[in-house]
């Protein structure tokens, strides 16, 4: 499983995130991730990643805080889960 490093702009604590999902919708990538410590989907708490902007080859990407545009893109997120290819 492919995983990403997010750093807590707050706190500066790094955590691993394994991607479960990913979904282009109006030309935005976003992502389905889990903390990459936790194995079960099924318990894993999960979050949305939007793509903000490119810096170098790196993508930097941030939390979802948009509940509006949330409700659209899990969903998509969710479907794809299955044809993801880690």
């Amino acid at each position: 499983m492919k995983t990403i490093q997010f750093v807590d702009d707050v706190t500066g604590e790094e955590v691993d995130f394994a991607i479960v999902s990913a979904v282009q919708y109006k030309e935005e990538g976003y992502l389905l991730v889990i903390e990459s410590k936790e194995i079960d989907l099924e318990e894993a708490t999960a979050y949305v990643l939007k793509a903000t902007y490119i810096d170098g080859e790196d993508i930097i990407y941030e939390l979802m805080d948009d509940d509006e545009l949330l409700d659209v893109v899990y969903p998509l997120l969710e479907e794809n889960m299955d044809n993801f290819d880690n």
